[in-house]
């Protein structure tokens, strides 16, 4: 995957990001057997929520930094 330049990493797109990344990623998990049941709790307990308020947030940020460059390029 190409990296875009650091200016631009942060641009928004046109649409907002529809899936958000997991709580701990499933790489990590496997490095904590011990912790396999703390993270049945996380995945019934905790990840729907995580979710859903992490893809309004996505969508916001997005939004915002949207207006700010349609702000930018609006000035005279």
């Amino acid at each position: 995957m190409v990296r875009p330049p650091p200016l631009l990493a942060r641009f928004p797109a046109l649409r907002a990001p529809a899936a958000s990344a997991p709580v701990i990623p499933a790489g990590r998990r496997a490095a904590y057997p011990a912790l396999a049941a703390d993270f049945e709790v996380l995945d019934r307990e905790l990840t729907p929520a995580f979710e859903r308020y992490d893809a309004e947030a996505l969508r916001d940020q997005n939004r915002y930094r949207r207006q700010q460059v349609l702000i930018l390029l609006g000035r005279p």
